[in-house]
């Protein structure tokens, strides 16, 4: 019976752990979407690198990183987000390859 429970409960630490992480990749998306909506790009960039670390197949965060480097002119760093957010399927990011990579072919 102990052995049972000690297992339990160490499942379900492996099962609260993957919640607080969504939650926590969640939050730090949304509170760079009010930096980014503040304009100050560079504390979205760093929050959005703390998101796409928790979650790598983050479209949206590569999409809003990819559009706070257009928005501080680092275009290389933008081009090679959005190409990284179209490959993960992101809705827009081909209008924006289209329209700001053209010289940034991935």
């Amino acid at each position: 019976m102990k052995k049972f429970i000690l297992i339990f409960f160490t499942i379900s630490g492996f099962c609260l752990n993957a919640q607080t992480v969504d939650e926590k990749y969640g939050q730090l998306y949304n509170q760079a979407v009010e930096e980014i909506s503040k304009q100050n790009f560079d504390s979205a960039i760093k929050l959005l690198d703390q998101a796409i670390v928790l979650k790598k197949d983050y479209a949206e965060a590569y999409f809003a990183r990819g559009t706070s480097y257009l928005m501080l002119n680092q275009r290389a760093k933008a081009c090679n987000d959005l190409y990284k957010a179209k490959e993960l399927a992101h809705w827009q990011a081909d209008e924006y390859i289209e329209k700001y990579c053209s010289r940034h072919k991935k």
